[in-house]
């Protein structure tokens, strides 16, 4: 048994403008499995196609325990079959926030995977709660590679990504360039939010100044270089020490002051 009758589809997890995310079962070895299916309009697309195609083959070169595993494609179908994961940390940030030593375990499990990605020359692109998604255990594991690109890339400075995690430098070129340390801005900030969780927005008063437009307005936010979140210690109590440290140093606009490696 090949291709696609080899998996059944069980239900849906997730539906998105350019995927659809399905539990399914292998048949073939009897376990759980997650289909990410183009959606049909994209099929006929040779450019979305392709690149749909090439996240495929860079996420099976990746083998590291805080990164998704892919098991196979089914082409006719528009099928990726990856690991079966428990869910994303989307919900924690619409929590009231996140345990704070489950949130160290998180940072580690991001930062090894970036550290991982990064020292193969490749950028993430779009590192948010939704694309850090957790294991049986708990464990973070990066996925969603659809806006990965090897560093060297000369398309790297285009602007991508989810615009509420954006780096200031992927907005402005007046930050530098893009590069992996718009990962690490993207995780600090991300960090930010799960501890603060439903509150974090309410950092943001001003956010409505750049216009209705959220998407523009969060660009416009990250590009002005005199808007930063407030120190985490006049946000949050008892926070320790050297995990303020540690986020504040992700989150810093200017390049040379921002941790540059994992």
């Amino acid at each position: 048994m090949d291709g696609a009758a080899r998996y059944e589809i069980i239900d849906t997890i997730a539906q998105g403008d350019f995927a659809a995310v399905y539990r399914a079962r292998d048949r073939e070895l009897g376990r759980e499995v997650a289909i990410k299916q183009i959606h049909q309009q994209f099929l006929a697309d040779g450019r979305q196609l392709a690149r749909y195609w090439q996240e495929a083959q860079l996420l099976a070169s990746l083998q590291h325990p805080n990164i998704l595993t892919i098991y196979d494609i089914v082409r006719s179908k528009g099928w990726l079959i990856l690991e079966l994961m428990q869910g994303s940390l989307q919900p924690a940030a619409q929590s009231e926030g996140i345990d704070l030593d489950y949130l160290r375990g998180v940072l580690s499990d991001s930062l090894r995977a970036l550290d991982f990605l990064h020292a193969n020359g490749i950028v993430h692109g779009d590192i948010k709660p939704s694309n850090m998604l957790l294991d049986s255990q708990g464990r973070v594991k990066l996925g969603d590679f659809g806006l990965a690109r090897r560093a060297s890339n000369e398309e790297g400075s285009l602007l991508k990504g989810t615009t509420k995690y954006m780096a200031p430098e992927l907005v402005s070129d007046r930050f530098g360039e893009a590069g992996p340390a718009s990962d690490l801005y993207s995780l600090g900030f991300t960090a930010y939010e799960l501890m603060c969780g439903n509150k974090f927005d309410t950092l943001f008063p001003g956010l409505s100044s750049f216009g209705r437009d959220r998407q523009i307005a969060w660009m416009m936010w990250h590009a002005a270089a005199d808007r930063n979140l407030p120190p985490i210690g006049r946000v949050l109590e008892g926070v320790p020490p050297d995990l303020t440290r540690v986020i504040e140093h992700l989150i810093v606009k200017d390049q040379s002051k921002r941790c540059r490696s994992a």
